[in-house]
């Protein structure tokens, strides 16, 4: 088992093409000078909003863990959302209708797992051949 206090440590190389959208985020992140937020702290903002609570999904977590997750995320993205209309000048988009009461237990003979919804398809710019990731920082 690991030790709580011992640092995970997960390091992350990309290469984008230079005339790529993912070059201008990328610049804007690594800039140093949001006045609030670190590099560090944008990414670890975005990825919670959308895969943290399927990361919960995958584990053990419990039923009302992965709720809070999700609802968290979901309020994080709305308020993203708004953010990028004010600034963009754009008017918001309507929020959706707030989801019904959750359903009752599954029945005894069926699977939590036969429940899960599809994952949804992440496109990239320009291809996979145009990319290159190092998920383990070997320089």
């Amino acid at each position: 088992m690991t030790d709580s206090k011992t640092p995970f440590d997960y390091r992350l190389r990309l290469q984008v093409p230079a005339s790529s959208p993912d070059r201008l985020l990328l610049e804007y992140l690594k800039a140093e000078q949001h006045p609030t937020y670190s590099e560090k702290e944008m990414v670890l903002a975005a990825l919670r909003m959308c895969w943290l609570p399927l990361a919960y999904e995958q584990s053990d977590a419990s039923r009302e863990d992965l709720q809070r997750i999700a609802h968290d995320a979901i309020l994080r993205l709305r308020e993203q959302i708004q953010y990028l209309a004010a600034i963009a000048g754009i008017p918001t988009p309507p929020s959706p209708p707030e989801p019904a009461p959750a359903r009752p237990a599954f029945a005894a003979n069926s699977s939590a797992e036969s429940a899960r919804l599809p994952r949804p398809a992440i496109a990239a710019l320009g291809g996979e051949d145009d990319y290159e990731e190092d998920l383990f920082g070997d320089d």
